[in-house]
């Protein structure tokens, strides 16, 4: 059993994982059982591996995208694996765990004009949601995949990430146009409205990635002007004007764009990676998100971070083709 991630950012590389020959962009941890054996990783040349961590190896490799895999992601309840490439397709692989983890490739969903830069699903797994460069948020019914998607426009720019709150009420998109928007999920879902609720502004470059705290009360975003953001979403849904006009928290810290944001499981802690090569992490304070350590091993951009399910793990993964695990 690994030992709870110390609070004061202090711990180190457990391993690297080398088998990508090319930039890996996404990672996303699966846990199947009480600890976090598994993990997945999304590259720029073509494949996705599934690592067995236990073993410091690589389980297997996924093979079926003709692009670069720039999102990889798990159900909650980890019965499917989903990931997204610029070869404009969405797959979803059935998983099964006996001896090792292995996975089917069942669908390969063509939801998108151009590349799909994120996946995720919605919490009941019935729902999966994705965006791309052709500036569209796309909702697909896993129930009935043979249905034409849910389409959202509202952005002006490539939709870089979409989150599901955890209560699934909310969906939240990011995009290079320097905004992020918030839709009403159940209003979508119900066919009640395409309309984005709010308009998120206060980055002055593209947003690259966005988080939900695990409360919902937070969302944290990342952006190419090389700051995060701490928004409060406290007052949804009864005060979107306030929202609208809100004016975030800002941490500064990275010398470069910060690629990607992760809440801790516990929401006390806030990982941030950034194109320096490092990796930031933030104590999540009622009154001011502060400092507590910086992650250096990596060697180039780190593209994607993810928490483990019980906090005790981080995994990185960079333009250096590795991906660390911390501990």
């Amino acid at each position: 059993m690994v030992a709870p991630l110390s609070r004061s950012g202090k711990f180190e590389p457990l391993m690297t994982l080398r088998g990508h020959t090319q930039t890996v962009y996404s990672v996303a941890f699966a846990s199947l059982s009480a600890n976090p054996r598994y993990l997945a990783s999304g590259s720029y040349d073509n494949t996705v591996k599934l690592w067995d961590l236990s073993a410091e190896r690589l389980d297997s490799t996924l093979e079926g995208h003709a692009g670069s895999v720039s999102s990889v992601t798990f159900s909650p309840r980890h019965s499917w694996l989903a990931t997204g490439s610029n070869d404009h397709r969405v797959r979803l692989w059935q998983l099964a765990l006996r001896r090792r983890l292995a996975a089917w490739l069942r669908l390969g969903l063509e939801a998108h004009s151009g590349a799909v830069y994120s996946v995720t699903f919605t919490p009941d797994e019935r729902w999966l949601i994705s965006g791309g460069t052709d500036n569209v948020v796309r909702l697909i019914d896993l129930e009935k995949p043979q249905r034409p998607p849910i389409a959202l426009s509202g952005h002006n720019g490539h939709v870089y990430q979409v989150v599901v709150s955890p209560n699934a009420r909310w969906l939240i998109s990011t995009s290079m146009d320097n905004t992020l928007l918030l839709w009403d999920l159940r209003a979508i879902l119900n066919r009640q409205t395409t309309a984005p609720l709010v308009t998120l502004r206060s980055h002055t470059d593209g947003v690259t990635s966005a988080a939900f705290s695990p409360d919902g009360r937070r969302l944290a975003s990342g952006s190419y002007d090389g700051t995060v953001k701490i928004w409060d979403l406290s007052l949804l849904p009864h005060d979107l004007t306030t929202l609208r006009y809100a004016v975030p928290i800002t941490l500064r810290a990275h010398e470069d764009c910060v690629q990607c944001v992760a809440f801790s499981p516990d929401g006390l802690r806030l990982a941030s990676a950034s194109s320096d090569h490092t990796i930031r992490l933030w104590r999540i304070d009622d009154r001011r998100p502060y400092p507590i350590g910086v992650l250096r091993r990596h060697t180039d951009k780190v593209h994607s971070i993810a928490f483990s399910s019980d906090g005790a793990r981080i995994a990185s993964g960079s333009k250096d083709n590795t991906v660390i695990v911390w501990g």
